[in-house]
């Protein structure tokens, strides 16, 4: 078993380069400890002491987390959010010295070079698509998914935190790939929107109950050659769901409403969207006249070809706002204005978030 030094090495994978950018960002950082040792990282969003972390990180029952300025605090859980699988936590004391991180907007991107906030400190990762789906146990909500590469470390990858390079909250690992994906298979999941069925969903890795994710290097050969050390494939929530999350820690409730438009939607690649297979009670797509067999093709701004595209366009959705929804019915086009319905995510301890591949 590797045990952590309460020192954090910090920048172990990062150039001069990279360590001139990260100390912009390191005074908004700290590290949730145990018994001295670091069992992961937090970011304040506040300087009255409001932070995130990641759910695993909380089930490894921290004590107290150390700011970089080496601050030790002791703090409480407000909240936990499903999709994000992120946790609200405030000191018992204001911190002194340090910044804060930003949620992401779409200008900040969905491909690129980023920072994983492990528990030893810092590591260069690669954002490299958005193109996965996962499923909220709880809800049976489509959440969208990135994918994101990062070499072996000293640590367990599990809960990072993954930072832009402008300080921007871009994702959380939830979840690794933990065997070659040769063989693996899986139809995508219909589009789902706190949905209470539970039909078969392909799975790569169900996040385990709380339990730290261990690092594991990829087999198969179209990864050997990535980078000096094992490379590890690994998932996170994508911007959308972090700046939900974290739009909705900094609200009174300290909770995030998810925007709800009541479907069930299945592809319909021959009409070039998602046909409407179910209503959900109260729908709010149902009140302002969608119809079973409308095809979607736009929600709002952002055009849906599939189940990702849909999972990505709901969680920018606002609720109580206005949104023109463009279904096919038929070989006519229609705009229906929706009104966003809204639903408050809780976290049952425990809870998975299921990768479909």
């Amino acid at each position: 078993m590797l045990l952590l030094v309460a020192s954090i090495s910090v920048g172990m994978q990062l150039s001069s380069a990279d360590l001139v950018l990260w100390n912009r960002i390191n005074p908004a950082i700290a590290y949730m400890r145990t018994g001295g040792i670091s069992v992961g990282a937090a970011a304040f969003i506040s300087k009255e002491g409001l932070a995130i972390t990641h759910q695993l990180t909380i089930s490894r029952t921290p004590a107290d987390l150390q700011t970089s300025s080496g601050q030790v605090l002791k703090f409480k859980v407000l909240h936990k959010d499903t999709p994000s699988q992120l946790v609200l936590i405030k000191t018992e004391e204001v911190p002194k010295g340090i910044s804060t991180v930003e949620p992401a907007t779409n200008t900040d991107g969905t491909k690129g070079f980023i920072y994983a906030v492990l528990a030893h400190g810092p590591c260069k990762a690669e954002l490299t698509n958005a193109g996965t789906i996962g499923i909220d146990e709880a809800s049976r909500r489509s959440v969208p998914m990135s994918v994101v590469r990062i070499e072996q470390t000293i640590s367990p990858i599990g809960g990072g935190l993954l930072l832009n390079e402008r300080g921007r909250l871009v994702g959380a690992f939830a979840a690794t790939l933990a065997t070659s994906n040769q063989s693996r298979s899986a139809a995508v999941p219909s589009g789902r929107q706190n949905d209470s069925s539970h039909g078969e969903v392909g799975v790569a890795k169900a996040l385990p109950g709380g339990s730290p994710l261990p690092v594991n290097g990829l087999q198969s050969s179209q990864y050997q050659n990535l980078g000096p050390q094992g490379m590890v494939v690994g998932y996170s929530p994508t911007w959308e769901v972090m700046t939900k999350a974290l739009n909705g820690f900094k609200t009174p409730s300290h909770k995030a409403s998810q925007g709800l438009l009541g479907i069930f939607v299945v592809d319909s690649p021959e009409s070039g969207g998602l046909a409407v297979k179910e209503f959900f009670v109260d729908s709010p797509a149902l009140s302002a006249g969608i119809e079973l067999g409308d095809v979607i093709v736009r929600i709002g701004d952002f055009p849906v070809k599939n189940q990702i595209d849909f999972a990505r366009a709901t969680y920018r959705l606002v609720p109580n706002t206005n949104v023109v929804v463009v279904v096919k019915r038929g070989n006519v086009l229609k705009n229906v204005l929706v009104t966003v319905g809204s639903q408050l995510t809780a976290l049952r301890e425990g809870l998975a978030l299921s990768i479909a591949m």
